[in-house]
């Protein structure tokens, strides 16, 4: 397991600001498997499977409080299968395909703001929100080696493509950060959290000297969704001179 911890000073006034440490859980799950088949005994097929999958909790730590904790988890799955057939005593052809699949998503809170108290602490919701990152991979390879008096020749074609569809909501909660300055930033704070308990108009609680220094917020379609591809082909000529 990972440790978190952030310290804060128990200041007077500001019971609420205390030491805290928490635990956070991390796991780790990893799978290989592989295997041969001959179809006969000029053709053989080779595959092979990898899974793996590590979830964590992050977004705490230093000075950024409990609320803003979320789960992590990385998935990252691959297939290869190679097909080698034996054509004759001087030709030999190989076919490869192979997948990959890689998944990262942060399962956060950014249905409340975040609050950026400058030097102090981060508190509220976590930004990343609801995101995720998926990447899909593939690749065919066709191979074929043959000989010929002095003469090796190899050749062959790669078509190849990756898929990546991105959803990323970033700081569609918010964020309201305190600044120091005559006054500061957590004394900042405190008196906007004061004058809100009263149930005081936001104008009477910046004559207070409270107030956020700042709003940010992010809004707009937070998805994106890309796909490349490529082809190339190639021949090569050994001789030898005897």
């Amino acid at each position: 397991e990972d440790r978190a911890e952030v310290e804060l000073d128990d200041i007077d006034g500001y019971p609420w600001l205390d030491k805290w440490s928490e635990d956070v859980e991390s796991g780790r799950l990893f799978f290989l498997n592989s295997g041969a088949y001959q179809f006969n005994p000029n053709n053989t097929l080779v595959a092979r499977y990898n899974f793996m999958k590590n979830t964590r909790v992050t977004g705490v730590g230093q000075f950024s409080l409990p609320s803003r904790a979320y789960d992590t988890t990385t998935t990252e799955q691959g297939i290869q299968l190679t097909e080698t057939a034996v054509i004759n005593k001087t030709i030999v052809n190989e076919t490869r395909f192979q997948f990959d699949h890689n998944d990262i998503s942060l399962d956060a809170d950014n249905s409340t703001p975040t609050i950026d108290v400058q030097e102090a602490f981060t508190g509220g919701g976590s930004q990343a929100g609801q995101s995720h990152t998926i990447e899909k991979e593939w690749e065919l390879t066709n191979n074929t080696s043959f000989a010929m008096g002095p003469h090796s020749f190899k050749t062959g074609a790669r078509v190849r493509g990756v898929n990546t569809n991105q959803f990323s909501p970033q700081n569609f909660g918010g964020t309201f950060s305190f600044f120091g300055g005559a006054i500061p930033s957590i004394e900042r704070f405190r008196r906007t959290e004061v004058g809100l308990d009263d149930h005081l108009p936001p104008a009477e609680i910046r004559l207070l000297g409270g107030g956020a220094s700042q709003f940010r917020v992010s809004a707009g379609n937070p998805e994106t969704d890309v796909s490349q591809w490529d082809f190339g082909g190639f021949f090569q000529d050994d001789w030898k001179v005897r």
